[in-house]
């Protein structure tokens, strides 16, 4: 028995900390990646100083990264900003010490979660303390950290983790004791809470709960405790209702047809399907870690259309045998059984029928959990063999599996040191992702410019040439890099190929793309906009021709085209052409702010404005800058607006 349990915590403690800040130091010194932009680096809400506690709130609740705008995360942005600056280093070093407390957070539940079955001993101090390492040190769990927006998983992850602790902790409480069981619900229910506003998918948390309810606790008698009080009783209850509801809601999305989403280049079955594969990929990365593997980007993955795919297939049946095991373990091996459906379970949100991106590494954050635990339970059961030998030979293996751990991250944050280093490592090791494609070729032209030698014998535009057409024909890829490798001719003074921008309108003329791809496009048109591309009229308006006319391509998507194009043409002084995408703009998103300015703007500047009342209408609804107004003046002897 240790003696001191304050000493062991502590050491505890500062071992994980000690580890954790020597292996991911180097990747501090890191940039901003990807959704880093437009939750923090393009956001006003996070950058500007708030003047008051009303405007700090207002600001918090302005996030966009999901329905419930996630305002404890985006408040730590803000703090951060205000405490420690704008630079990445200091966002980096604030998600480090976040992974150090959900690693503390693990270790903590994982002691609570083990003392429900087993007595106060050495074994279970260490078991969760080795839990708490692999979580700590997986390098699985890097982008959770070093990719700063995945503060809202890591923060979701802290408080779901604080929530099962005092979930852990009612159910051991004395039946008789007064008030002590609803105060650790209570508590419960306010880490969910929190939980929830930092990211949405602390919905999996009540499946998790419900787990451990029936495999964990529900196998040992416990009569005296509160886990068989009415409260038990009430809390089981709402946790099995709670699950029933969603079973019922994804029975009822999953079977209500053939689900588009609009900006994914899959249907909802084309994702349930790719999602079987990834899932199979996930524990792969949690397992057998290979470092050629991790990647920031996944864009690569194949889109699976059929049930009948072999691909599909095996993968299904994979998850069935696992889970099929997972199951008849549930008396003699409860740990497994843990480890398996937890994983499943917490998966339920993001890798399901849910319209996401098909993988990413931060979505196992809080899945992998339930095998940390497993796999040092398992570790520390091995070391109580009396064979000496035996018992070393698990010493060593451990030590080695930890060690190999530890150098896979410390290697993939030495990798994060610099945009250059890591998206040099991105394409290298995903050389068919079109979007570390894209960044590596993006990063190469902005170098370019930067140095003002935007010239075709520059070695940064033939670096940018070779990673942007690579985006444009592997097989994920398409609109970006063609609408990319224009604007970088444009850079140097070249006009593009025929054959480019044949490319191009093909591609826009069918498929849904991506996201970005649509962006891409409208950047050609910003492009022009602003004077620094110069493309013909005749090509602009046919490629703008092929993105509409696309069958596949979203409203929202050809709103924000020809929006685009409104503004070339006004440029290029052809008001009825500017007035014409304007009003398209307008008809594929009436509701649109910036549809109904500019439209309403361009029917004044026509004089038309007698044509579409109903615009006016929803102008004099609208809070309009000062710049607006201005502009509005100018164009109006009544001064109506």
């Amino acid at each position: 028995m240790i003696k001191n349990w304050t000493v062991s915590y502590i050491a505890g403690v500062a071992l994980l900390g000690t580890v954790i800040f020597f292996l991911y130091a180097p990747g501090a010194n890191g940039p901003f990646v990807f959704d880093d932009f437009s939750n923090i680096v393009e956001s006003h809400a996070v950058l500007e100083s708030p003047h008051s506690a009303e405007q700090f709130i207002a600001n918090a609740f302005s996030g966009n990264a999901g329905p419930l705008k996630r305002p404890i995360a985006v408040a730590s942005f803000i703090a951060n900003v205000q405490l420690f600056g704008s630079s990445p280093y200091s966002f980096k070093w604030l998600n480090i010490i976040i992974h150090w407390l959900c690693s503390m957070a693990l270790g903590l539940f994982c002691f609570a979660f083990l003392r429900y079955r087993y007595d106060l001993t050495r074994s279970v101090f260490f078991t969760s303390l080795l839990a708490a390492l692999l979580f700590a040190i997986h390098p699985l769990n890097l982008t959770s950290v070093l990719y700063v927006v995945q503060r809202m998983t890591s923060l979701a992850c802290l408080f779901m983790l604080l929530a099962l602790y005092c979930q852990m902790q009612f159910y051991r409480q004395p039946i008789e004791a007064s008030r002590k069981p609803f105060y650790w619900l209570l508590g419960y229910g306010g880490f969910f809470v929190l939980g929830m506003f930092s990211k949405e998918n602390t919905l999996v948390l009540p499946l998790v709960s419900l787990l451990i309810d029936r495999v964990w606790v529900a196998g040992v008698s416990q009569v005296q405790r509160a886990a068989c009080s009415t409260l038990g009783r009430l809390f089981r209850f709402g946790l099995v209702a709670y699950a029933l509801i969603a079973l019922c809601y994804a029975l009822f999305k999953v079977g209500g047809g053939d689900v588009d989403f609009p900006s994914r280049p899959f249907t909802m079955y084309g994702r349930l399907f790719t999602e079987s594969e990834v899932l199979i990929g996930y524990l792969r990365l949690l397992l057998i870690p290979e470092i050629s593997q991790y990647a920031l980007y996944h864009d690569d993955q194949v889109v699976r259309t059929s049930a009948f795919d072999p691909v599909v297939l095996a993968s299904l049946v994979g998850i069935s045998c696992l889970v099929f095991i997972a199951f008849l373990a549930k008396r003699k091996l409860p740990m497994i059984t843990m480890a398996v459906f937890w994983f499943f379970a917490a998966h339920s949100i993001e890798s399901t029928f849910i319209g996401l991106e098909l993988v990413h590494e931060h979505r196992n954050y809080f899945p992998s959990i339930g095998f940390y635990i497993a796999i040092a339970f398992g570790i520390v059961s091995l070391l109580k063999a009396r064979n000496a030998s035996r018992k070393g030979a698990v010493v060593v293996v451990a030590l080695v599996a930890i060690a190999y751990l530890g150098t896979v991250t410390y290697q993939r944050a030495y990798e994060w040191r610099s945009m250059q280093s890591l998206l040099l490592t991105e394409v290298e090791r995903h050389p068919l992702s079109p979007r570390a494609n894209l960044d590596a070729g993006a990063y190469f032209a902005d170098r370019m410019n930067s140095t003002g030698q935007a010239v075709p014998s520059n070695d940064d535009y033939k670096a940018a040439e070779y990673f942007l057409n690579r985006a444009s024909i592997v097989p994920q890829g398409g609109v970006a890099g063609w609408s990319h490798l224009i604007i970088l001719r444009q850079d140097v003074g070249l006009y593009p190929e025929p054959l480019l921008l044949s490319s191009l309108k093909q591609k826009l003329s069918s498929g849904k793309g991506r996201p970005y791809d649509w962006r891409a496009f409208v950047d050609i048109l910003i492009c022009q906009t602003k004077g620094n591309c110069e493309l013909k009229s005749d090509d602009l308006s046919e490629l703008v021709a092929s993105a509409l006319g696309n069958p596949d391509l979203s409203r929202t998507h050809k709103s924000a085209i020809a929006g685009a194009a409104s503004g070339v043409a006004l440029k290029f002084n052809s008001l009825e052409m500017a007035l014409f995408y304007a009003y398209t703009a307008y008809q594929y998103r009436p509701d649109d702010r910036q549809n109904i300015v500019n439209f309403a703007y361009l029917l004044l500047l026509s004089g038309k404005e007698e044509e579409e009342p109903e615009v006016f209408e929803k102008l004099r609804q609208l809070s309009l800058t000062k710049q607006e107004l201005s502009g509005f003046k100018e164009l109006s002897e009544e001064n109506r607006f």
